[in-house]
């Protein structure tokens, strides 16, 4: 552009590996909401400095009052398959969309209710899914808080 060369290139997390979750891409840091993704525009003799990020962040699985009934979590497994794609597998996020682990509203069936059915985020990217059941909607529930306390053992 007026003589000059520049290179652009997407920077931060993000693209199929986010998206692919679970411990390997959670391991390197990059939450949801905390870091930015920026397409930056540079040439070889620019002075600007890239914005800084903050350091790595990790998702803390949340300690909750939560009684899990294996039953319900095992029937939440197969409809967990909606959520992995941005939520990662295993409830694993790897930074594309909030780890549900660490997530307080999965333990509150009417905040999940109007979230995950009557789409209370869909503004930040999470649809809405009308056709969940009730019954769906608890054994997703009960899935993911299975997956928060197999976390929370794990830990030293």
């Amino acid at each position: 552009m007026n003589g000059r060369q520049y290179v652009a290139i997407l920077v931060g997390w993000g693209g199929s590996l986010a998206g692919l979750g679970g411990p390997l891409s959670a391991a390197h840091g990059w939450a949801y909401g905390v870091h930015k993704r920026y397409l930056v525009a540079f040439s070889l003799d620019g002075k600007a400095a890239l914005p800084v990020q903050p350091p790595p962040t990790f998702a803390a699985p949340l300690k909750a009052e939560f009684t899990v009934n294996p039953a319900l979590a095992q029937a939440g497994t197969e409809l967990y398959a909606r959520c992995v794609a941005c939520h990662g597998p295993g409830a694993v996020a790897g930074g594309m969309a909030p780890d549900l682990r660490a997530a307080f509203v999965v333990t509150s069936a009417g905040q999940f209710t109007r979230i995950v059915r009557g789409g209370a985020r869909a503004a930040r990217g999470m649809p809405a899914y009308a056709d969940i059941t009730d019954q769906e909607l608890t054994a997703l529930q009960h899935y993911i808080r299975q997956q928060a306390e197999v976390a929370l053992r794990q830990k030293p």
